[in-house]
């Protein structure tokens, strides 16, 4: 499963390098692919709860719901 989630990235990223010169707004994908990857962190290294309410899972959808908005732009 991980490895498709990499795989899905690369892809991501060499469209956004490969059309670049085309479209100038194509770094607003790269970047939020980017974001999405490092937020992949907080998934695959899970944590107890800090304060008992904010787990690992609840900050990846905390971080991902602002990087969607910036992938539609």
């Amino acid at each position: 499963m991980l490895l498709t989630g990499v795989l899905n990235a690369l892809g991501w990223l060499a469209w956004c390098f490969h059309v670049y010169d085309n479209q100038q707004y194509v770094w607003k994908c790269a970047v939020s692919i980017l974001l999405v990857s490092a937020c992949l962190s907080l998934e695959v290294l899970d944590f107890p709860p800090i304060w008992w309410v904010f787990d690992a899972h609840s900050l990846w959808h905390a971080g991902t719901v602002p990087l969607t908005i910036l992938f539609y732009r």
